[in-house]
């Protein structure tokens, strides 16, 4: 098991850390001395040995924790999880993100929104950090007027972290809504050139629903489009989709950027879609 080899690995490194520290001065400078140096550095052994405790009662604390996830049972995972977080209260970060994965490796929406109405009460602040885990759940629905509140508040929020991802996400139940100006509002600064060609590309495609009945949005589609196409082959493109795999979102939206890479690299026939 490899938890139980990394367990045995680092107590093994800490105790013979512990041994040369306080052993090696004996053979240096001989055992008549070697009181005296305790008596000047006892104090380390006391850091150490709480150190050592420490490490020990965490690994305990989480054993059988980190057994289920080694051992990819997200169902145990999240049960072990869910005990802390909902019945003792414990919502640290930490905890939360592990939950969050267990429930999205596990297609569990329903949780996860379970998990953001506990949150929204107790720790708040972890919805603005895990924004796009909780948005996941609110772009499969129907209905986008709840996203749309839902990604709204979430920009009227300090610290959100992805706010430009979030951003997109109204835009696109806006665009769902058929409330067009608003998503024009909310697409036009995405499509800018920034330093992600992912979602900028999502941005225009989103932008060229818009382009039928806009002129200007279909001026801004041309000239993105242009200049993704300038700036990366699709294999580029690929390769960029690849390396962005942590980030949830570009893997939930996997088929829309498929769709999006088609449309970019098509020829122009100078027809918006609708």
């Amino acid at each position: 098991m490899k938890l139980k080899g990394i367990f045995l690995l680092l107590n093994g490194v800490l105790v013979a850390a512990f041994l040369v520290i306080f052993l090696l001065p004996v053979l240096l400078i001989g055992g008549d001395y070697f009181a005296l140096f305790w008596a000047r550095n006892w104090i380390i052994a006391v850091l150490f040995l709480a150190a050592l405790a420490a490490v020990n009662l965490y690994f305990v604390y989480n054993w059988q924790l980190f057994k289920a996830v080694e051992q990819e049972d997200w169902g145990a995972t999240a049960a072990i999880l869910e005990g802390r977080i909902f019945r003792r209260g414990i919502a640290t970060a930490a905890s939360v993100r592990m939950l969050l994965t267990a429930y999205l490796v596990g297609s569990h929406s329903e949780s996860i929104l379970a998990l953001e109405a506990y949150l929204r009460r107790r720790r708040p602040a972890l919805l603005a950090r895990f924004s796009l885990q909780f948005g996941i759940p609110y772009l499969l629905m129907k209905d986008m007027q709840a996203p749309e509140k839902f990604f709204a508040s979430l920009l009227g929020e300090r610290g959100v972290h992805h706010r430009d991802w979030v951003s997109w996400n109204r835009a696109f139940c806006l665009v769902q809504a058929k409330r067009e100006q608003e998503a024009r509002a909310v697409l036009f600064p995405l499509a800018e050139p920034g330093p992600d060609p992912i979602l900028r590309l999502l941005a225009l495609y989103l932008l060229d629903v818009l382009a039928r009945r806009d002129t200007e949005a279909a001026a801004r589609v041309k000239e993105g489009r242009d200049q993704l196409q300038g700036r990366h082959t699709r294999e580029a493109l690929a390769k960029i989709v690849e390396k962005s795999s942590e980030n949830i979102e570009v893997v939930v939206l996997s088929r829309m950027i498929d769709d999006a890479a088609d449309w970019l690299y098509s020829p122009a026939t100078g027809k918006p879609r609708g």
